[in-house]
């Protein structure tokens, strides 16, 4: 584990999504890490439904405007500046992921710690 810290690592492994704000590629964005788990073909079915199915996890990297974040709008499904998404199949693609994409893991929190205005 060189990027994911080991409580975060229990926390992905029991279908908690984890986030790091980075650095935005340009100025006036902000920028951000996510990682969601997700057990494949099981989309719309809590976790718990599906215990045989192994965890997947979505690694996206994105940033947005600051003025959408302010204004509180609804960035889903718009087009952002930066987007970069993976399907990693095991904990060390994310964290090999996570190592690159964010590289500080001390940014790394549960995605319910965000403020209010995270947009996930």
């Amino acid at each position: 584990m060189k990027a994911v810290p080991l409580h975060l690592w229990k926390a992905l492994k029991e279908g908690h999504r984890i986030a790091a704000k980075i650095e935005p590629r340009f100025q006036g964005n902000v920028a951000w890490v996510w990682v969601a788990p997700y057990k494949e073909g099981f989309a719309l079915l809590p976790p718990d439904k599906a215990p045989g199915v192994p965890w997947s996890y979505r690694v996206q990297s994105f940033e947005v405007s600051q003025e959408l974040m302010d204004k509180e709008m609804d960035i889903c499904g718009m087009t952002l500046p930066h987007d970069e998404s993976y399907d990693a199949h095991s904990l060390e693609e994310v964290d090999d992921l996570v190592d690159r994409l964010v590289g500080d893991p001390s940014k790394l929190k549960l995605s319910s710690e965000w403020p209010d205005y995270f947009p996930f």
